[in-house]
């Protein structure tokens, strides 16, 4: 069994890591040059492969203050009187943006290098959290070592495994569950511009399990 990790980071800019946020110290590119900044966890993958699901088993998580609720029953900042990390709340009808396709939207690369005080993006959740992840956190963030730590304001965003395990072999894509039940299966951290189906954790990821590699990156689909 092997397990998988992928992270997303918020560069903080004033009052250090909050009390809320798993911090660490990094040192982020601003333009052309390297300055020592706190970030923040604010988006997390975990990917578990096992002999009978070469595919994956797969479990993302987000912040509880990065967007504002797409749903009823999600976690809302503005209840605990913090601001959302990557939602504007004074423009409520934006919406995502920029637009995907458009310059502000484009990766990082040698072309497009990290811009010294960019103008924060617009990011929503365009799906809400199904009722019985949502249910899940709850159970979850009161269980004892949990409450009352840092943890439990992180929550269970979505999950994904194959529901056909046989031929055990990485080309196998199986059928993604849920895929079909219309399912929020996006990380707005990772997945802001690809949150709507068939887009899914495991739609993305699945072009190297089709050539056999035991990795999760997507990146050569940027070039």
């Amino acid at each position: 069994m092997k397990n998988m990790l992928t992270k997303k980071l918020r560069c903080l800019r004033q009052n250090g890591v909050g009390t809320s946020f798993v911090g660490a110290d990094a040192i982020p590119p601003k333009g052309h040059v390297c300055s020592k900044s706190d970030v923040a966890l604010v988006g997390l993958h975990i990917v578990i492969r096992t002999s009978h699901r070469p595919q994956g088993l797969w479990a993302t998580f987000e912040h509880v203050d990065n967007v504002s609720p797409a749903g009823a029953g999600e976690p809302d900042a503005k209840d605990a009187g913090a601001p959302y990390s990557y939602f504007n709340a004074s423009k409520p009808k934006l919406g995502l943006w920029p637009q995907f396709g458009s310059p502000g939207a484009f990766p990082v690369s040698i072309d497009q290098p990290p811009k010294i005080d960019p103008e924060p993006n617009q990011v929503v959740r365009r799906h809400p959290i199904h009722l019985s992840t949502l249910a899940m956190n709850r159970y979850f963030c009161a269980l004892r070592g949990i409450k009352g730590t840092v943890w439990e304001h992180y929550m269970l965003v979505a999950i994904q495994w194959p529901s056909h395990a046989l031929p055990i072999d990485p080309h196998n894509d199986g059928v993604f569950f849920p895929e079909a039940r219309k399912e929020n299966l996006a990380n707005t951290t990772m997945e802001t511009y690809f949150q709507d189906p068939p887009s899914s954790c495991m739609s993305c990821h699945q072009g190297f399990n089709a050539r056999g590699r035991d990795f999760v990156g997507i990146l050569g689909s940027f070039r």
